[in-house]
This record gives structure tokens, sequence and C-alpha cells, in this order.
């Protein structure tokens, strides 16, 4: 039965079905709400304290791999005690999928080689064996890259010595590389190595078959050999004796085809050469259609953006003949006395037309009455007969008459021009008032806008500016100094204050999700440099031992072989824990370390050893649960250096750092928190001597939250 079922929610991860099982390992292809994605999540199936040690070893060791053919790991931890860690998931099929479908060529052959071999070289030199090298743990991605899927499992299983795991790794990529010479899977050979090659071996050109036969029956047997002595030293030797084998010949099966067949070659080489030459012929002909179709496409783009052009040029011509055309006719119309609309400003009055009629009414019949004095037909009467008048009179008095109306014509022409410059100037000054009304209606919405841009540009960034300037740098350890309004309480006021303070259920309330968790701020409630010289603590338990303050410093010295628990009381179930450590006498039994949410018979430990091993574990009834116990950790400083010591107790989830890193590691309670906390020391020999120093106890709550007494609110790191 699987640990975890289909549909079911684990962490951050929905489990959509059971991929496959190896050993304690069970691989599920699971969705990762947090990056949107599916994964490959592997899960110890067994709670065995050994088998979890060795699980969360094998995860540290394969933080430090960075190689194309390895997966990396996305995220490791334990959730209710199951062991897990994520990787990518990776598409594609499996070498023993891809065999299936038929051989493969002599690039890929050498390409699969190459990629998961380079991949054990560089875990060996690392001190990283697999155990895990087969055909369907062995991918080939979309790309052709292969890819050695199950890393993690080979290492979880106890096993002999380094040089062992190397030698069953080589054992295993034998295996792989016959398999792909054969062409088809192997599970165990009972024919002789030289004619499951066969089917490769033919493949090669026949002048070179009966040296090339040897070579490669020699290297296989070499690789695949059940003797140790047998095989190769190493991976690197491996490599190079197929770099070897392959670099005269490497390209022969490849252009065999295009080599004709020799006269005494057998029918089925004939036979495979035609097909070979068959399949060229083929491969030219497509390649000659695409070149003609990539022609014609390139040629039909062509003339589409000619014609294109010469529409564009047509429709240019066309408008500007069209232009033409209507200029001329204008121009034919005004020439030829066609009235021309007057714009309205510029229109006469009508009663001033009306006038400028009637003045030219009267001036005309003046003109009339002078001519009817001196016996002329006036202008505008019905014509009469001639009277008998002196001839020479008739010519002075047309020239008087047309004297007379050429003036009055002048004058209406002279006052209509009059007319058309006034109606001109007040049809100027009205667009000059329209243009000033217009900037009058616009002027308080232009100073709103130029009021926007300056706030917008200037007066924005430069409060964004002083807001970051104010923010404590983030990268910084939050300080423990006094401020200037309020000091945080002292050892003994904080003792004092527990002492008074109801006490608290032993059952704290699970921890919400990380996805509905509100942010937390940090808020110190305790410091304590231990100069007061009062050493002395309300709690206590173990055996017995001195404890004594130096220099600012908690001295703690237990008795042999029994733990020494110095504890704090405290109102705070959510909570950060920061302590110096060193150890000023002790030999390599020496532990010493951090406990919190203790209780009368119940803690939850991080502890270290002189050579730097790290160990977590839970106490219970007088017996200890370890979660990891003798890992080594890069952050930790060796012998009597100094190491800050962190513990994160959000609720029931506890999380570690040492020296400001934080640890790939994460631990679930599940019998409850309680607010007490403390130093740990044991060691085997008496006359161990560890001291405490820096104490900061600090509290996690949500922000606008009340802060404890005296309390300073620091940001989160």
């Amino acid at each position: 039965m699987s640990v975890l079922e289909a549909g079911q929610s684990f962490g951050r991860y929905t489990i959509i079905n059971l991929d496959a099982s190896s050993g304690p390992i069970e691989t599920y292809r699971a969705y990762d709400a947090s990056i949107g994605r599916d994964v490959a999540l592997k899960v110890l199936a067994t709670r065995d304290a050994a088998s979890a040690s060795r699980f969360n070893a094998a995860v540290l060791a394969l933080l430090d791999l960075a190689h194309p053919s390895i997966l990396d790991i996305h995220d490791a931890g334990d959730i209710d005690g199951i062991h897990y860690l994520a990787m990518p998931l990776i598409e594609g099929t499996t070498l023993a999928q891809r065999l299936q479908q038929g051989s493969l060529t002599p690039a890929e052959i050498t390409r699969i080689v190459e990629q998961i071999g380079g991949a054990l070289q560089y875990a060996h030199e690392h001190g990283i064996v697999s155990g895990a090298v087969a055909l369907d743990k062995i991918i080939i991605d979309r790309s052709g890259k292969a890819v050695l899927t199950d890393f993690a499992s080979g290492l979880l299983p106890a096993a002999g010595s380094a040089s062992d795991g190397r030698q069953r790794d080589l054992l295993m990529l034998g295996g792989v590389m016959l398999a792909l010479l054969a062409g088809h899977a192997i599970d165990a050979p009972d024919s002789p190595v030289g004619q499951l090659l066969k089917p490769w071996l033919d493949r090669l050109p026949p002048a070179i078959q009966s040296a090339a036969s040897d070579n490669y029956t020699q290297f296989v047997s070499r690789a695949a050999s059940p003797d140790a002595t047998q095989r190769f030293t190493s991976i690197a030797d491996f490599l190079a004796a197929w770099r070897q084998l392959v670099k005269p010949d490497a390209v022969a099966p490849a252009t065999a085809a295009s080599t004709p067949a020799p006269s005494t070659a057998s029918r089925a080489e004939q036979i495979e050469s035609r097909r070979r030459a068959a399949a060229a012929a083929q491969d030219q002909a497509r390649q000659a259609q695409y070149d003609s179709e990539w022609r014609e496409r390139q040629e039909s783009r062509t003339r589409e953006a000619a014609d294109t052009q010469a529409r564009i040029q047509r429709g240019a011509d066309e408008r500007a003949s069209t232009m033409l055309r209507a200029r001329q006719e204008r121009d034919t119309r005004i020439g030829a006395g066609t009235t021309v609309a007057v714009p309205a400003a510029m229109a006469i009055d009508p009663a001033r037309q009306a006038a400028l009629r009637r003045l030219l009414t009267v001036v005309q019949a003046v003109a009339d009455k002078r001519a009817s004095t001196i016996g002329i037909r006036p202008l505008t009467s019905t014509p009469a007969p001639p009277k008998a008048a002196p001839t020479l009179a008739r010519p002075a008095i047309s020239r008087v008459t047309q004297a007379t109306v050429q003036s009055a014509q002048a004058t209406v022409a002279s006052e209509l021009k009059r007319q058309s410059a006034s109606a001109f100037e007040r049809g100027r000054q009205q667009a000059a008032a329209d243009v000033v009304t217009v900037g009058q209606r616009l002027r308080p919405v232009i100073a709103t806008l130029i009021v926007i841009l300056f706030v917008v540009f200037c007066v924005f960034p430069l409060s964004c500016i002083i807001w970051v300037s104010t923010l404590p740098d983030p990268t910084s350890t939050p300080t423990r100094a006094a401020p200037t309004q309020a000091q945080p309480p002292t050892a003994a006021a904080a003792r004092t204050a527990v002492a008074t303070a109801t006490p608290r259920p032993a059952t704290a309330t699970p921890a919400p999700r990380a996805s509905a968790t509100p942010a937390l701020e940090t808020v110190v409630v305790l410091t304590d440099t231990f100069r007061s010289g009062a050493c002395g603590l309300p709690e206590g338990s173990g055996s017995a031992g001195s404890q004594t303050c130096a220099n600012g410093e908690y001295q703690m010295a237990p008795a042999a072989a029994e733990p020494m628990l110095a504890l704090f009381d405290s109102v705070r179930g959510s909570m950060l824990l920061d302590v110096n450590a060193r150890i000023i006498t002790g030999t390599s039994s020496l532990e010493y370390g951090l406990v919190w949410a203790a209780t009368a018979n119940h803690y939850y430990a991080i502890t270290l050893k002189p050579d730097g091993a790290l160990a977590v574990f839970t106490q219970q009834d007088g017996s200890a649960q370890y979660t990891v116990r003798g890992l080594t950790f890069s952050a930790v400083k060796v012998g009597a250096q100094t190491n800050r010591l962190r513990v994160r107790a959000n609720g029931d989830t506890f999380g570690f750092a040492i020296n400001e890193r934080d640890l790939p590691l994460s631990l679930t309670g599940t019998a409850g928190s309680s607010g007490r906390f403390g130093f740990f020391v044991q060691s085997r020999e008496p006359g161990a001597v560890v001291a405490f120093s820096n104490l900061v106890v600090s509290e996690m709550r949500t922000p606008g939250g009340t802060p404890a007494p005296g309390a300073t609110v620091v940001p989160t790191r």
C-alpha cells in the first residue's frame, strides 16, 4: 500500500498518481501550487530512523551537485514525519522505451554514453554514487539529452565502501552499454557477447568488421564483467576506452550507405546498400522539392509586393489628376463670372445693399434728367423718334452722361470694398475673442494637470526615497541595543513577569497554511547578556551540574554522562531564539545546543559537537527520537569557535539556522508547544564547560498586535 493517495494534499503538493516504487522510495507525480506546474515527488515509505538519516544525508549531498544530466532538488523536508524531496518532472521517453522502437544510431549512442558517463564521473568526483543506472532510469527529453532521473534512490540503501558503490555503477553502466549496442534490453545475458553485438557489428563497413569485432567484444566484456577485478577502475577509464574505440570508425556506419558495395558482398549487404541509396535519393528529392517551394514562395511574395506598390502609385496619380481637374474647373467658373459664395463674416448687410441700389437709381435719374433738358433721350425712357438738334452737341452730352455713370459706379465699388473690409475685420476680431474665451475656460484644467504632474514626478518619488531611507537594513542582524524610549526587560524582570502570568495551555493552535498566513513582524521580548552576576534560573531539570556567570557568559558544567538543562520560561509560543555558544573545555563526546517547546518530560533540541556534527531530536519520556543525526553543515564552526544558533518556533512548525544560514530542514511538532526554552549540555566525560552569551528572545506576531511591555519592533528577516 502506498504512503500517499491520488488527490491527497501533501503540504503545498497535490498528489496526481504513483509513478514508480523502488525499495523504500516511492515516486509520485504531484502538482506544486507554489510554481504552478507538475513535479516528481520522491517519498521515503518507511519511518525507520536509520533510513531517514540516510535519506537526509543523500538530500544534503545532492544539494552540492550541479550537472546537466543530474536533476536538481527544488524542495526537501518532512511533513507529519514523512520525508520527501521534490525534483523537476522530465517529459520524454525512457531508454528502454526508445530501444523498443528500434536500434539507435551511432551518433545517438555516443551522445548518451558521454552524457550518462559524464554525470557518473562528476558524482564520483564529489564522493557520491548512484546505484540506479538502468534503462528505465534514463530519460531522453524532447531535446535529445539523456538524464539520470533516479540519482537519489541509489544513495539510500546502506552498503559497503565508496569503492564498492563506484564499481556497482560501472557494472550497471556496462549493462546499459551492452543493451545500446545490441539494440534491445538484456535482462540476463545467456549468449556470448560477440553474438549479442552482431547487429551492431553488421552495420560497420566490411573492411573493418573483423578488427572492430574483437575490439568491441573486449570493451563490452570488460565493462559488463561480474568480476570487479576485470572491470574498468573508474568511469574516466571507461570513457577513455570508449572514445578510443569509436574514434577511427565513429562515422563509418553513417557513411556506409554512400560507399559502393564490393563485388564479393553478400546478398543482405547489397540489399542494405540499395536501401540506403534509395533513402538518400528520397532525401535529395525532398530537399529539392522544399527548395522549389521556397523559391516559389519568394517569387510570389515579390510579385505581391510589386502589385501593391503599383496600386499605391495608381491611386496617387488618380488623386493628383482629380485635384488638377477640380482646380481648373474652379478657375474657369471664376473667370467666366460665376457667382462665388462670400463667407458670412464678409457678407454685406441687406439694408445697406438696398440703400446702394436706391443711390444707383437716383444717380441714373439725375443723368436722365440732365440729358432731357438738352434734347437727349433718357437712358431709362422708351425710345422716341430723334429730334432735330445740332450735330455737334450730342458727343458732348454723351461724355457728360458717361462720366456721371462712371462716378456712380466708382462710388458703389468703393462702398462695397469698404463693407467687405469691415466684415473681414469683424470676423477676425470674433475669432480672436473665441480663442481668448477657450483659453480662459482651459486655464483651470491646465493648472490642475500641472499640479498632478508635479506631484507624480517630483513629490511622490521624493517621498518614496525618504520612506525607503528610514527602513532598516533587511540583511543585517536585528539590533539588540536598548531602544531610546523603552528598554527590553532583563532576564530577572522577564522571569518575575512570567512567574505572575497566567499559564498557557500545553497544546498550541496549529499554524495555518503558508498561503493563508499573514506577514509577521518580530518583537524583542527578552535580551540577556549575563553581566548581572545573578545566574540562578527559576526553572531547571537534569542531573547535577554547576552554572556560573563570568564575563557576560552563562557557563554550564554538566555531570558526566547526564544531560543538563537550564530552562527559561516565556508566555510566547511563536518565537525566535538566538544565542551564541562556544566550547571552553570538552572532549569529542560533548553535545551542546538549544531546547524549546519544553515540558516536564518532552522537549525538542538542536545540538552540535566539537567536530561540527549536527543533530535534531525529540526527547520524550527519557528516550530520544532523532530526525537528523551526525550530519555536517558547511556553516558550522568546529572546535572552540563561537556558533550563533537560531530556532524559529512558529506554532508547531520549527526551522533552524546556524551562523545566519538556514538549514534545508523543517520539523513539525506533534505533542504541542510551550513557551519554555533553554540550553542543553551533555558529556560522557567530566570537566566539560560550555558558555552561552547574547541571548535574544523575540515574539513573532501579526502587524498591528499589542507588543510585550518594553518590546522593540524590528522587521522580520
